[in-house]
């Protein structure tokens, strides 16, 4: 069958339904709260640095110190090398990102919490402590806020304990990644990590970096000068293991990380990887097919080096999720059989199909991110949803050949989370599988949403339309059991990284 890549982004995106969430374990709340305004704080950073520096947003919404002018027009990025394409995206960016702070906003109110209010900011730290005069300053750093943003969720998607709010997390931070790929390449950077994973920061790291943006002596700015602590909790030990609780947060001695729980962390892995052999599958076929005098032949000769990375990310994600399921004590799902002969009879069907398949693993990825119960699980998932939708931007721009199109890097601002239901006949609608040993409708690769720990049920949901989402909280702090599954992680990871 022939797939429309831009009907199956729009039917993809259509399907989002945003629903505060409420409810939350009144052991849990106050971290929980305290995540959502990190992200708040990150957000209104950047929402109200484009609006500071777009002309004529800038008119009404200007909250920056040291700009000396009056923003940047559509001529100034013309006569700066950027054309109306580009111009139309910055702008898209900038209302993203606005979004995202208006989304947070009754959020957080809906807990009864104080959002943490927009600040007076200077940029110019970022700029080597001068004003930022030029459109080239201007998108350099763009690119860098979107990046430590990409990388503040990434680090802190984990902190949360109510999986309502880790899901709409990562789907605004897969947006974040979007905008951080678009504005890498752009700009003549690579635009996703040749490892596979995206870069994680601590909520201490990223700290770092914005609080001389916020107020800090000698910036001439005047704001809050903390950020809200995050701090992840309830890593997984090997075995049965346990979460040991401490603080503020304790409700128990231990809680069993449960034989249910770990088998459906598995399920999850194995959901994961059966999208990511499909991924790779293709693109170790396509690379078979098409080299740089193809792609040169199409006008993107360029960008011909960023497919094999693309290829390579998916292999490394095989081989990572094949190891993690086998050290979690599963067995990893096998190849299936595929038939690409339409996906690849062309190249501009190469491209179409790899955008397809970019933009479902990133739902797919939103979609099952509160499923897992691990935490250690849960940022390394992140790090590859974020490379994936690195990647799904990075196509979209480039998935038809006659046409550039800047602004389909990111078409909304939340990425639609899509569950594992809903994305398996997805998958088998593209003709792309003809069969499985475990196919994507089996109970061995269909998680679920487990209860977790204590507390009361989540009230709210995000959740693509048609879907369910009912859980409880998640508690948990940092594990001590002297042998951890997060010290097991990151060993296969860094291994196969020295290897692929």
């Amino acid at each position: 069958m022939r797939v429309s890549l831009l009907a199956f982004i729009s039917a993809l995106f259509a399907a989002c339904v945003i629903a505060p969430v409420v409810g939350q374990d009144s052991n849990t709340i106050g971290n929980d709260n305290n995540a959502l305004n990190y992200a708040l704080a990150l957000e209104r950073l950047e929402a109200t640095y484009y609006q500071c520096y777009l002309f004529p947003l800038n008119n009404t919404n200007a909250n920056c110190v040291g700009r000396g002018y009056n923003g940047f027009s559509q001529t100034d990025f013309a006569n700066a090398g950027y054309n109306s394409s580009v111009w139309n995206a910055v702008n898209l960016v900038a209302a993203q990102e606005q979004a995202h702070v208006d989304y947070l906003i009754p959020v957080i109110q809906s807990r009864s919490v104080t959002p943490v209010p927009r600040c007076l900011y200077n940029l110019a730290p970022l700029n080597g402590g001068a004003a930022i005069t030029t459109v080239a300053q201007f998108m350099a750093i763009s690119r860098t806020l979107e990046n430590v943003g990409v990388s503040a969720y990434a680090g802190a998607v984990n902190a949360f304990t109510n999986p309502d709010l880790a899901q709409a997390a990562v789907s605004i931070a897969s947006v974040e990644a979007r905008h951080a790929a678009w504005l890498d390449q752009l700009l003549g950077n690579q635009p996703f990590n040749s490892s596979g994973f995206d870069l994680a920061r601590s909520p201490a790291e990223v700290a770092g970096i914005v609080l001389p943006l916020l107020g800090a002596s000698g910036n001439n700015a005047s704001c809050v000068t903390t950020l809200p602590t995050v701090r992840p909790y309830g890593v997984a030990g090997l075995g049965p293991g346990t979460y040991a609780y401490s603080g503020p947060l304790a409700q128990a001695a231990n809680v069993n990380y449960t034989a249910v729980q770990r088998a459906n962390d598995i399920k999850v892995l194995n959901y994961a990887l059966t999208l990511e052999l499909l991924e790779s599958n293709f693109y170790n076929a396509a690379g078979a097919l098409y080299n740089q005098a193809s792609f040169t032949a199409a006008g993107l000769g360029a960008q011909f080096p960023y497919f094999g990375i693309i290829g390579a990310n998916e292999n490394t994600h095989v081989a990572v999720l094949r190891s993690v399921i086998s050290a979690y004590g599963g067995f990893p799902v096998s190849n299936c059989t595929y038939n690409f002969t339409t996906a690849l009879s062309s190249f501009q069907n190469y491209l179409t199909y790899a955008a397809i398949l970019e933009n479902a693993g990133v739902q797919a990825y939103d979609g099952a991110a509160n499923r897992l119960t691990d935490t250690t699980l849960q940022q390394v998932a992140a790090t590859i949803a974020m490379i994936e939708a690195r990647h799904a931007a990075f196509l979209n721009v480039y998935a038809n050949t006659t046409l550039v199109n800047n602004t389909n890097a990111f078409p909304t601002s939340f990425d639609t989370p899509l569950v594992p239901s809903v994305v398996a006949p997805f998958v088998t609608s593209t003709g792309l599988i003809v069969s499985c040993p475990v196919p994507l409708t089996d109970d061995r690769v269909q998680p679920v949403v487990l209860p977790q720990g204590g507390g009361v049920p989540s009230t709210g949901t995000f959740a693509p339309s048609g879907s369910s989402s009912s859980s409880t909280g998640r508690n948990g702090a940092a594990s001590t059991a002297s042998f951890s599954m997060a010290m097991i992680v990151v060993a296969i990871i860094a291994s196969l990284a020295l290897v692929l």
